[in-house]
């Protein structure tokens, strides 16, 4: 996972053998450097949402008790992250799919 490797994403990087004046990192952040106004986390947990919708869902009405559900409006913003803590879903795709994103509530 690239949790173990900070070495790639701060790594020169070598285009066609030559060497971009950026770490990958570098890259990444740029982007919110340039549309701070979009992420709701950034950088943390391994990590980063943007905005998202207002959506349609249900809740429980007792949370932690069978309970009939209720439907309401929610904020819900988009998660990405590099791997799934558990395991690497590009070294074992279905063990570390099963690992998955969590939903958060912002």
């Amino acid at each position: 996972s690239e949790h173990s490797r900070h070495w790639f994403f701060r790594g020169r990087l070598l285009i066609d053998g030559e060497e971009m004046p950026h770490h990958l990192i570098a890259l990444v952040r740029d982007t919110l450097d340039r549309h701070p106004n979009n992420s709701t986390i950034a950088f943390r947990d391994n990590s980063s949402a943007i905005r998202g919708y207002a959506v349609q869902t249900i809740v429980p009405a007792m949370p932690g008790r069978p309970c009939p559900v209720l439907p309401v409006t929610a904020d819900y913003d988009v998660i990405f992250t590099a791997e799934t803590h558990n395991f690497p879903s590009g070294v074992a795709p279905f063990p570390g799919a099963e690992t998955g994103t969590k939903a958060r509530r912002t």
